[in-house]
């Protein structure tokens, strides 16, 4: 039931565009399981996001930007994703190809 819950609020933020939070919910979910499928494709689907708002100069839109509310760890994801090139996306995206 609880990895239910966790794939239904990953897939709400997804589902209400907020991309950054979704992948940032997806990656520590695949830290317990890290081959399940769906995670694996919300990982792809949250990135090919990011990088499409990327293109478009749109990724403030998607992904927040560091806050001292936030905690330290989403505040290093947020400047991980800051700080990736397309290139770097692109492969990430492609490692995770169904």
């Amino acid at each position: 039931m609880r990895k239910n819950a966790t794939q239904e609020y990953i897939f709400g933020l997804y589902f209400t565009e907020a991309y950054g939070k979704s992948l940032y919910e997806t990656l520590l979910a695949m830290k317990k399981n890290p081959n399940d499928p769906f995670l694996q494709q919300m990982l792809r689907d949250n990135m090919v996001k990011l990088r499409d708002a990327r293109n478009n100069y749109t990724t403030n839109k998607y992904l927040e930007t560091e806050n001292p509310k936030f905690t330290d760890s989403y505040n290093r994801f947020l400047f991980f994703m800051g700080n990736l090139r397309k290139n770097d996306l692109t492969q990430i995206i492609d490692n995770y190809q169904k």
